[in-house]
């Protein structure tokens, strides 16, 4: 009787499995966390590409947005630039007309009146002077009016120049006048009569009373 219960496999033994279903299971799990690793994996990157993709897209409103400010910006600086522009013409244009107006007053007051043009020759076909070149110096306080003159004599005869320079300023009004001498000839010269075909050239400055400054010259010519 003892001989036959010790013969009995025990209840609580555990099975053992064999050695190649044991390495089956092995390998199944590694598959198992290798699948669910790389699955982990693959939802992270596409969490990252996702939130990369939306902060893509928000970089790119903001852009569109600023640069559509900008757009609207320098459309209204345009306008206002435009309508500037044209403000300022018109402006020029009055400016233009109404001293045209007033040159037109002036020299129909004053008979031989010329504008007043600084460091150009005002060509001047007047018995024998020829042109006459006016120059502003000084400073910003106080302003020297000069001029010079280029008399001519092409007759046969001697001349004697006898030449006064007057100033007026933008109404017409008398403001400096010179006389022209033979101390102001640039040839040193003692004689103030012209000899047929002779040349010569006079400087001087002209006093000028008040802050305006000349608009207009007359040259009195004897």
């Amino acid at each position: 009787m003892a001989s036959v219960s010790e013969s009995k496999p025990s209840r609580d033994s555990a099975p053992v499995l064999p050695e190649a279903q044991v390495e089956t299971i092995v390998r199944r799990s590694r598959r198992s966390q290798r699948r669910y690793r790389r699955s982990v994996r693959v939802r992270s990157l596409q969490i990252a590409l996702g939130a990369t993709v939306f902060l893509v897209f928000l970089v790119l409103l903001s852009t569109w947005v600023y640069i559509g400010g900008l757009q609207n910006s320098n459309a209204q600086m345009a306008g206002a630039l435009n309508q500037r522009e044209r403000t300022i013409a018109s402006l020029r244009a009055e400016i233009q007309r109404v001293r045209a107006e007033r040159d037109q007053l002036v020299r129909g007051r004053i008979p031989d009146l010329h504008t007043m043009v600084f460091d150009h020759a005002i060509v001047l076909k007047t018995k024998y002077v020829r042109n006459v070149i006016f120059n502003v110096t000084g400073d910003a306080k106080q302003h020297v009016y000069e001029y010079r003159m280029l008399m001519s004599n092409n007759s046969l005869n001697v001349i004697h120049p006898d030449v006064q320079v007057l100033l007026f300023d933008s109404r017409g009004i008398q403001i400096g006048k010179s006389v022209v001498e033979k101390i102001d000839s640039t040839s040193n010269t003692d004689r103030i009569g012209l000899d047929p075909g002779e040349t010569r050239a006079y400087s001087a400055s002209i006093k000028v009373t008040g802050k305006e400054a000349p608009a207009y010259f007359w040259l009195r010519i004897r």
